[in-house]
């Protein structure tokens, strides 16, 4: 990813790496969870089967009552093992999660 790049100011696309500890098909179906700074869910879409793993239409996490209206999509994520490659695209994440 590019390291001037930062979700919580723009618009933007990145790409992160990481191990789940479940393969695609045990990640079908359950929940991509955005999280504000204070750890709160703010928040999240189900991950679907197309061509690859794909989640959108980002809504607020249920009993969500903070500030942020996350919106984006989670697509193209590639599976090796148990290790997933995310491509993802947001707006309206916490600003204060920008230095980590």
């Amino acid at each position: 990813a590019d390291s001037d790049y930062s979700p919580w100011t723009d618009s933007n696309y990145s790409v992160f790496t990481l191990d789940t500890g479940a393969t695609e098909a045990e990640l079908a179906g359950r929940a991509f969870i955005v999280h504000d700074f204070s750890g709160g869910r703010a928040g999240c879409a189900l991950l679907t089967e197309e061509i690859a793993l794909y989640a959108g239409g980002f809504a607020s996490y249920p009993g969500y009552t903070g500030s942020l209206t996350v919106r984006g999509t989670v697509f193209q994520m590639i599976t090796i093992g148990t290790t997933q490659t995310f491509d993802v695209s947001f707006t309206g994440l916490d600003t204060a999660c920008a230095s980590g």
